[in-house]
């Protein structure tokens, strides 16, 4: 796991992440690999304290992720990724479950976890500041 590899496996953690599958809470919405994704940089670059300045001068690794998926996979939506729409009707949980789409979120979550390692690897302990991220973003055409 993610956890083991960067080395701050911690129950927390898992707890915290239980309900981004189907899109955060069933609801088809946000893909539960990107924002898993964006809870380890969290964890890696984030503020210790709300009151430790602003989340910008860290959030900039984020914003790669981020971008990265959207790049990738057309969209950050679950329902859009999946083909399922309604994750909340209990009788379509099954039929995803056995689904190739199911399949493919397992692969996704573990692409993503491979981007966050090599993001990491890029960026070593120094955080990116959100300026950093949208330069070089900017610098390679994707915003």
């Amino acid at each position: 796991m993610l956890q083991e590899l960067m080395g701050f496996e911690d129950e927390l953690v898992y707890k915290a992440a239980t309900y981004f599958s189907a899109g955060i809470a069933s609801t088809g919405a946000f893909c539960g690999a990107l924002t898993g994704g964006i809870m380890v940089l969290g964890i890696k670059y984030g503020r210790a304290n709300p009151r430790g300045g602003s989340a910008s001068e860290s959030s900039g690794t984020a914003l790669k992720l981020f971008k990265w998926f959207e790049r990738e996979y057309g969209t950050t939506c679950c329902s859009e990724l999946t083909g399922f729409p309604d994750m909340l009707d209990l009788t379509q949980k099954p039929k995803f479950h056995a689904s190739e789409a199911h399949r493919r979120c397992f692969r996704r979550s573990g692409e993503v976890a491979a981007k966050v390692v090599e993001l990491i690897s890029e960026q070593g302990s120094r955080p990116l500041s959100l300026r950093e991220a949208i330069a070089e973003l900017k610098g390679q055409g994707l915003l």
